[in-house]
């Protein structure tokens, strides 16, 4: 989406920093991303894992996508806190699937370089870690 960047401000439930997109106005600025479509019987579970109405909002995007401009849903953050570090397994999990979806190597760079913390829940930490290397 032009005119957006990719921020990890959104204060997650875990108490890490997750992804937002923050509006700047500038054409210049990009978020990159994969559109999926989902069954409507599906949208209500989605709302609920992304946090909708507990730190998240949803609004109508325009995307670019390979055959042009499309609608979309996308989920921005209501609750912000700049000062949040993501946990590496986050930021991991946004790297695989940026590559995965062969979006452009300077984007996940980009992703490379946020800063991020260890996640203290080692149960999670293992789960969310596991994720990745199934993958």
């Amino acid at each position: 989406m032009k005119g957006y960047r990719l921020t990890f401000d959104k204060v997650s439930r875990d108490g890490s920093g997750k992804c937002d997109l923050e509006a700047t106005g500038n054409p210049a600025d990009r978020v990159w991303g994969v559109l999926f479509r989902i069954a409507a019987n599906e949208a209500d579970a989605l709302d609920d894992f992304e946090g909708l109405g507990e730190g998240y909002c949803k609004s109508e995007v325009q995307a670019m996508a390979q055959r042009g401009v499309s609608a979309a849903v996308a989920y921005f953050a209501t609750k912000k806190d700049v000062t949040r570090l993501s946990y590496h397994w986050y930021r991991a999990l946004l790297m695989a699937g940026a590559v995965e979806h062969e979006l452009p190597a300077v984007y996940v760079e980009a992703i490379e370089k946020v800063a991020s913390v260890q996640d203290p829940d080692a149960r999670r930490r293992a789960e969310k870690e596991a994720i990745l290397c199934s993958s």
